[in-house]
């Protein structure tokens, strides 16, 4: 009974996590005015003060995805051990 419980409280939180986080990314891209590639063009280098469009992209924008990833990879590890749980 007290796995279950368990269970179902991970999966609440991993499911509440992803709306979270597909919400987030819905309100980014259609709160800007500019698509994200234009954006990224224009204002890339005053933002981040990098010496070229490329270092800019790879070392300030890609650490939002790298962080996206991480959460991805943080909630199927936690899938499986809550499928794990509730076999045993």
């Amino acid at each position: 009974m007290r796995r279950r419980l368990l269970a179902s409280v991970l999966e609440l939180l991993i499911v509440g996590a992803l709306a979270v986080t597909i919400a987030i990314g819905i309100a980014m891209l259609e709160g800007g005015k500019l698509p994200i590639h234009m954006y990224v063009r224009e204002h890339a280098l005053e933002q981040t003060g990098a010496i070229n469009a490329v270092s800019a992209i790879y070392l300030n924008y890609r650490f939002f995805d790298t962080l996206g990833e991480t959460i991805v990879l943080l909630l199927v590890v936690s899938g499986v051990l809550v499928i794990g749980v509730v076999r045993k």
